[in-house]
């Protein structure tokens, strides 16, 4: 396409075509698209974010709820057992294997965690907190829609806190040889 035309809040695609034997009608319109785009993302620090590049399920929802083009609903209103079925279906992939996970986690049925995943029915209470424990994604969509970002942050933080401890473990388990090797890079400390 030429210049910057405008058409307002919608997804444009050009695709350029050489008309050869094989171009068909059918064929023009059978075209497979990989897409990622620009979304409003919400993170614990800033809350919703300038758009920014993505593939998520989740954001591709959440903005289909917000947005000016499309529902228009405040956080609060966006409904729980949806957002959760995204989450799911964002962490543990559509697979058999992903309901197979969520059943581990949770002690819930086939039937249930399928119905989970496709987001007809929401997780009780008691399923949702084995959810929440064992998803990241989960835990996040249901501390955003209890619009609790403080919480999102807090746990977020307690996440890297822990991953710090682990390093400094590892660097304290380093300098206390003495300059040996460190056994990963065969680098020698000191």
């Amino acid at each position: 396409m030429t210049g910057q035309p405008d058409f307002g809040a919608v997804t444009l695609l050009a695709v350029k075509m050489r008309a050869t034997d094989n171009l068909s009608q059918r064929s023009s319109r059978m075209i497979n698209v990989i897409a990622t785009r620009k979304l409003r993302v919400w993170s614990a620090a800033g809350g919703w974010s300038a758009p920014q590049p993505t593939r998520s399920i989740a954001w591709a929802f959440a903005d289909a709820c917000k947005a000016e083009y499309g529902a228009k609903l405040a956080d609060a209103r966006i409904d729980l057992k949806t957002l959760i079925a995204a989450a799911l279906r964002e962490q543990l992939g559509t697979s058999h294997q992903g309901i197979k996970v969520a059943m581990r986690w949770t002690g819930a049925g086939e039937r249930t965690v399928k119905n989970w995943f496709a987001g007809t029915h929401g997780p009780s209470g008691e399923h949702l907190i084995a959810l929440a424990h064992h998803s990241d994604a989960v835990l996040e969509a249901f501390l955003v829609m209890a619009s609790r970002p403080s919480a999102v942050a807090t746990a977020k933080l307690s996440e890297v806190r822990e991953r710090l401890l682990e390093t400094v473990g590892f660097i304290d388990r380093l300098t206390a040889k003495g300059g040996a090797d460190d056994g990963v890079t065969g680098h020698v400390g000191r």
